[in-house]
């Protein structure tokens, strides 16, 4: 059935394509994304033993890139469908799954230029046009505990005023150096599913609800009557500041036994880029609905620090979130995450271009993991949570493709090493990304 599915996707993007090209401009992108390790090793704190994988080759998801994208502009209207792949989560005898494959469109939605200073949108309205790492282009400081961040505040709608959903946008350029956008999704209904967890790094999925965004109590919004809505701003001061700000509000109202999407965002930042220069701050406080007395209070924020910068041939990245928390909460500690890496790019060699060995040095990024054993948590908690991942790498494009090829040493924190028994990992990653060919 899910095999019949896809290609039923894929047929209407087809015809699609083909009444399209009668009036407007059609722009068809395919992106395939494929990372795993070569080879894997970790050794357990208890027995000593170690224990070895090999080519664990885990294309389960297409997170980074949608599969296929659809375009169509003349101008004045158009439409972006994307279509969204992802294999079962387990395979073999005892694997449970009903459905091994999924294929379903998101940031999808069709789009009206009334005026040329107003884009109007239907559909998908989120808008992530804001600063981000380039390192992982969904990578961003949150302003929210530890417990949180996976899965009931996610750091991609902390970003930008991404509803996520289906709804209505809007785009407003009154001037050219400045836009205005905002974004609405009334109901629960969204494209992903309703995917929630334990802070651990593990997940479930219900097959029930399909969730707009991730919600806070870990409960699917069957009944609950939720909007989120954001609101944001992009101005150009000259050719090299960029300053930006915007609100997303999760939409929730507290009910007799459940609060949905009661959060808030209000971010600010600004930016540098010039030939060799690219780097932004951004301050991110995070408001949450207090139980006790239904008044929204500031629990948290975040210092977001970015910064890459090229010299010769040599090329740095650094980012440097910092979050501190406001509350008396014994356990919402303070933390900050931490990415390093050195590039130097050696030109081409054979068929291969921008051949660039480097070396990374950063807080883990090892996503088996739950976000409370990757940060850096300060105060007495800096030496049991402080962990390292070191990582020698190259990479190259070869004919559109983008290959990465590592070793890898992950040392654990003394926090991981108890709760997970694991002391250490080695592995040898590798991704190959082929983007829009």
């Amino acid at each position: 059935m899910a095999i019949r599915k896809i290609f039923k996707d894929l047929s209407a993007v087809c015809v699609m394509a083909g009444l399209g090209t009668a009036a407007f401009a059609v722009d068809i992108k395919a992106n395939i994304k494929m990372s795993g390790d070569v080879m894997r090793v970790e050794k357990q704190k208890s027995t000593g033993d170690k224990e070895w994988s090999w080519l664990n080759n885990e294309p389960r998801n297409q997170k980074d890139d949608d599969g296929i994208i659809l375009e169509v502009d003349n101008g004045n209207a158009g439409a972006h469908l994307a279509m969204w792949y992802k294999t079962a989560e387990n395979s073999g005898a005892d694997n449970n799954e009903t459905d091994d494959w999924q294929a379903y469109f998101r940031r999808t939605y069709v789009w009206v230029k009334p005026v040329d200073m107003l884009k109007v949108r239907l559909g998908y309205v989120g808008y992530d046009g804001h600063f981000k790492e380039k390192i992982d282009e969904y990578k961003v400081g949150s302003p929210f505990a530890l417990k949180e961040r996976d899965w009931s505040k996610h750091p991609m709608y902390i970003n930008c005023n991404d509803v996520e959903g289906w709804g209505f946008g809007a785009e407003v350029r009154p001037i050219e150096q400045l836009l205005l956008n905002a974004g609405i999704t009334p109901g629960a209904k969204g494209g992903f599913e309703n995917e929630t967890g334990s802070g651990s790094g593990t997940k479930q999925a219900s097959t029930e609800e399909k969730s707009g965004i991730y919600n806070k109590d870990e409960t699917n919004f069957k009944h609950s009557k939720i909007a989120p809505w954001g609101i944001g701003a992009r101005y150009w001061l000259g050719e090299h500041i960029e300053l930006q700000a915007s609100f997303r509000d999760g939409g929730g109202r507290a009910t007799a036994n459940n609060r949905f999407g009661t959060w808030r965002v209000l971010r600010f930042g600004a930016g540098y880029t010039d030939a060799t220069t690219f780097a932004f701050v951004q301050p991110i406080l995070g408001f949450d609905l207090d139980k006790s007395d239904d008044k929204w209070k500031m629990h948290g924020y975040c210092i977001d620090l970015y910064g890459e910068k090229q010299i010769d041939s040599f090329k740095f990245y650094l980012h440097a979130p910092v979050t501190i928390r406001r509350t008396s909460d014994d356990d919402d500690l303070n933390y900050m995450e931490m990415n390093f890496k050195a590039e130097y790019n050696t030109g081409s060699h054979g068929n291969l271009d921008d051949v660039k060995p480097y070396i990374q040095l950063c807080s883990s990024q090892n996503e088996s993991y739950g976000i409370e054993y990757r940060a850096w948590c300060f105060g007495k908690h800096f030496k049991n949570t402080l962990n390292l991942t070191y990582k020698l790498g190259v990479s190259c494009n070869i004919s559109g493709a983008e290959l990465d090829l590592g070793l890898q040493y992950e040392e654990r924190s003394k926090y991981a090493r108890e709760k997970t028994d694991f002391a250490y990992g080695i592995a040898i990653p590798f991704s190959v990304k082929f983007k829009n060919f």
